[in-house]
């Protein structure tokens, strides 16, 4: 419909039928307090063609089309065409295309491509097309050349290895002997001072790893390599066990390496209550707290959960031990606190681990068993009792199926 041949008189009825609910609501709300049927078609469509589309201010517009620099991230492609859309507004007129080539120019953020438009400027006459194709070109060849490097091998940390090995003689022959050579590799890399013996060579291939020092008495180092002054943190202190005293001198812990004690169990939270798991009580501070007696963990060690709840009163200290688990990973510790304990008849003041998390089980670490002297008959008594237990129980319910015939 032509809304010319329309006559005057009706060219504002015709129009706000035509032009719908929603812009029928917009023009009542621009003419208020007016009345719609009061303004002609003229003012009428100059109200929506102001609401529509309002004039820009042409100095605004070529500042932020003059501030427009290429973003990281940001293809040359996507940055042309954002060029183009901000130039719209900013009546450059004949002189557009020579804008949008000096505004690629200065804000291309590849400095190699930078200096090609610069050269391609001084040497001929670099128009807004040649720039664009330029640019386009250079930027394709830059990323092809990328994607053909060679990836980077990103290595994770393993926690735990499943996989089994093979049981042919060959198959662990061949293994052993790449796990041999890969040490002897990383062993000429990386000669450092050795801390089992103070040589020049890696602490892997030292001779000394099997020795026993005589200063400590512990194996992986000698003499004149030994650290045990090192760890000595508490001073002495004498304890009453039963009719006797005993003086703990202070504490001293093997590692593989000196800033760090192994825990090879690593909390073995998944096997409790598994019969082949040894379990003793031991007193802390007046609460009994049954602990897993592990001789792979080198400090005993408890739950932020367990400290929370019987042993807040104790001042939390920064530990000198730092715990690593089978992959060398650091186990995440709250603090540690001198504690005293009790064992049947036997009484000591000891360090003790709180380690973060609250799914971890209490662990009676080697540390301790320096000094508690544990009731051994006592704890390898309870496996045949409850296993002749079960035996019995498993006959008086089955009686018929164990009857003797005659």
């Amino acid at each position: 419909m032509n809304i010319n041949k329309i006559e005057n008189d009706n060219k504002v009825n015709v129009f706000l039928v035509l032009i719908g609910a929603s812009a029928f609501e917009l023009l009542v709300s621009l003419v208020t307090p007016d009345d719609v049927a009061g303004k002609s078609y003229n003012d009428l469509t100059k109200l929506l063609e102001d609401y529509y589309k309002p004039k820009h201010s042409v100095v605004g517009e070529r500042y932020t089309f003059g501030s427009r620099n290429q973003q990281e991230n940001e293809s040359v492609t996507a940055f042309i065409l954002a060029l183009k859309k901000l130039s719209i507004n900013c009546e450059f007129g004949d002189s557009l295309k020579n804008t949008l080539r000096d505004r690629l120019l200065i804000g291309v953020r590849s400095p190699a491509i930078k200096t090609r438009l610069f050269s391609l400027a001084t040497t001929t006459d670099l128009t807004w097309d040649k720039a664009c194709s330029e640019a386009q070109a250079m930027e394709l060849a830059h990323n092809k050349t990328k994607s053909c490097q060679s990836t980077p091998v990103v290595t994770q940390s393993v926690n735990r290895i499943t996989k089994k090995w093979s049981d042919s003689p060959k198959s662990k022959q061949n293994k052993w002997s790449d796990s041999q050579k890969s040490r002897q590799k990383n062993a000429n890399k990386q000669h450092k001072t050795c801390y089992r013996c103070n040589g020049q060579h890696n602490p892997d291939s030292c001779y000394a790893k099997t020795w026993s020092c005589h200063k400590c008495s512990k194996i992986r180092h000698i003499a004149k390599a030994c650290k045990s002054s090192r760890y000595q943190r508490y001073s002495s202190n004498t304890h009453q066990v039963g009719d006797s005293v005993n003086t703990v001198q202070g504490l001293s812990y093997e590692s593989t390496d000196p800033d760090t004690v192994p825990l090879y169990t690593v909390y073995s939270t998944e096997t409790q209550g598994k019969s082949e798991e040894i379990k003793v009580p031991v007193e802390i501070e007046g609460t009994k707290i049954t602990f897993i007696v592990d001789t792979g963990a080198a400090r005993s060690i408890i739950s932020e959960s367990l400290y929370h709840n019987h042993l807040s009163h104790l001042a939390l200290q920064t530990p000198e031990s730092v715990l690593t688990g089978y992959s060398g990973d650091r186990i995440p510790m709250l603090g540690e606190v001198i504690t005293h304990l009790r064992y049947q008849n036997q009484s000591f003041k000891l360090p003790l681990l709180i380690a973060r998390g609250n799914n971890r089980a209490p662990l009676l670490g080697r540390d301790w068993m320096k000094f508690i002297h544990l009731d051994w008959t006592s704890i390898f008594r309870v496996m045949p009792q409850t296993r002749a237990q079960e035996i019995n129980g498993i006959i008086a319910a089955h009686p018929s199926v164990f009857k003797e015939y005659h």
